[in-house]
């Protein structure tokens, strides 16, 4: 297997890749994972509940093909639902599939991380922030797809990581499925089809598999063929059963959530013919409810006009848009065949779609203020409100990088481990990176930027800097150690 880190000719480096070491790291991780399971359990919080499913438990009812690839939720996660309802009618066993798929999740990243080259006791660095996530214990007892589309970005993640070590046809077919059940679980995990490409094309180069910076255009074609070609597929087996090629026929339900409250009558007036009636609908729908304008109203400052926003993306999308949107599909659908659930749902998505773009063209200016304080909503969250091991390993990982810079001012060996380390971690910090950016853009892009949203998306951020810390404090106990060899030499001589 090629080695996706390249390993260190220090003598400190070899002594934690012995065996025996991998064999403990992975029982810490272990006993990690169990002491979760234990708390998880203990806690409370294995109850299930299900007051607030968001559709997912009607969706896994759905029968034919036709309503399954026409409903407003990816088939996947009312898949599993369906399944644990095999076992377990009212749901009681869904909270602990939910976190046994997690921690399984975990413990695979943690394997691929170390037959990549990493060393065991790094990987155990970059896998123990995951198991402290919020999205294991607080989600995994909803009926939502937060808890499993975060355990399959892990999945992917692994995957990836195995796939270019190995470069093995085998591999590459279990990325481009991990990435498929990805986004099939959680829609929002679309990001992951453009960015594991070029992640792809990149991490290696980054993490010393060759020459620094170079491009890798093999395995970049290789991940867009795994990734790319099942969404397509999948999009044409939807144009084929419901005439929309796409995920899922919801997207003009999202964009709606943020143009409804753009719309004002100067705006309707300067609306294509098509869209005009529905656009006047919404706005007078809005207005029964007592909503105005959102660039018409007066707030003490921006944030505030933002947050009124926000809260009134649901009452768009659920009770205003969504309905008026149908109510006109089924007026002008024709014949009774024409009004199938399916085809309802398809023609409402296109109009709320169409609409939307349409009212984003007229308020540029609205769209973009949207976009740009959602993006630094999201930044500020995730840096000045990282909660738990997070900010724990983020005080690590600057300590240990002002530990090693200091001894760097006076030892060359200090300088080439803290290399070294970057170079480890290189992979990791890449891939954390590009999903929250990646992760953080899609969904200012067509929705509020919400706690469980961003927790997603900074989800790989603290095992990066985790490994990163390991690292560089185990390059400064070396560096350490080998001063005190040499004074001690020193002092022989």
């Amino acid at each position: 297997m090629k080695r996706l880190i390249t390993p260190s000719p220090s003598g400190a480096a070899s002594a934690r890749e012995r065996p025996w070491h991998r064999r403990a790291a992975a029982l810490v991780l272990a006993l990690a994972l169990a002491a979760v399971s234990a708390h998880f359990v203990l806690s409370g919080r294995a109850r299930v509940r299900t007051e607030r499913d968001d559709g997912y438990l009607a969706a896994s009812r759905l029968s034919s093909l036709a309503e399954v690839l026409s409903d407003q939720r990816t088939f996947a996660y009312p898949l599993l639902l369906r399944a644990v309802r095999q076992l377990s009618p009212d749901y009681r066993a869904l909270p602990h599939v939910q976190a046994a798929l997690f921690m399984a999740a975990v413990a695979l990243l943690f394997a691929a991380l170390v037959r990549s080259g990493l060393p065991p006791w790094t990987a155990l660095a970059a896998a123990l922030p995951l198991a402290a996530s919020e999205l294991l214990l607080p989600f995994a007892r909803l009926v939502h797809s937060d808890s499993p589309g975060a355990a399959l970005t892990i999945v992917a993640v692994a995957c990836l990581v195995e796939a270019l070590g190995r470069r093995r046809l085998l591999a590459w077919i279990a990325l481009g499925l991990a990435v498929f059940l990805a986004y099939q679980v959680r829609p929002a995990n679309l990001f992951l089809v453009p960015l594991v490409p070029l992640l792809a094309m990149v991490v290696p180069g980054a993490s010393g598999g060759g020459s620094a910076g170079r491009l890798r255009w093999r395995p970049a074609a290789a991940a867009l063929a795994a990734c790319l070609l099942p969404l397509v597929l999948f999009a044409a087996l939807r144009l084929a059963v419901v005439g929309h090629f796409g995920l899922v026929s919801f997207g003009g339900f999202n964009l709606v959530g943020v143009a409804g409250s753009m719309l004002s009558p100067e705006v309707v007036a300067a609306l294509p013919a098509e869209h005009r009636a529905l656009g006047r609908a919404i706005l007078d729908g809005r207005r029964e409810r007592g909503l105005e304008p959102i660039g018409e109203r007066s707030f003490p400052h921006a944030t505030a006009r933002m947050l009124a926003w926000y809260s009134e993306y649901n009452v768009n999308v659920w009770r205003i848009a969504g309905r008026a949107a149908r109510r006109q599909a089924r007026a002008q659908a024709g014949p009774p065949e024409a009004r199938s659930r399916p085809r309802l749902q398809r023609e409402a998505n296109r109009r709320l779609g169409g609409l939307a773009l349409a009212v984003f063209r007229q308020r540029p200016d609205l769209y973009a203020a949207w976009v740009l304080h959602g993006a630094r909503l999201g930044l500020s969250w995730s840096f000045g409100q990282v909660r738990g091991m997070g900010a724990s390993l983020a005080l690590l990982a600057l300590g240990a990088v002002a530990t090693v810079g200091a001894a760097a001012l006076a030892a060359g060996p200090a300088r080439r481990a803290a290399a070294l380390a970057l170079a480890r971690c290189a992979p990791l910090l890449a891939i954390g990176w590009g999903a929250f950016l990646a992760g953080l853009l899609l969904v200012v892009l067509v929705e509020p930027p919400l706690e469980r949203y961003l927790l997603a998306v900074a989800l790989l951020l603290p095992s990066g800097f985790a490994a990163l810390g390991w690292e560089l404090l185990a390059a400064a106990w070396a560096a350490a150690r080998m001063g005190r060899g040499e004074r001690a030499a020193s002092i022989e001589r």
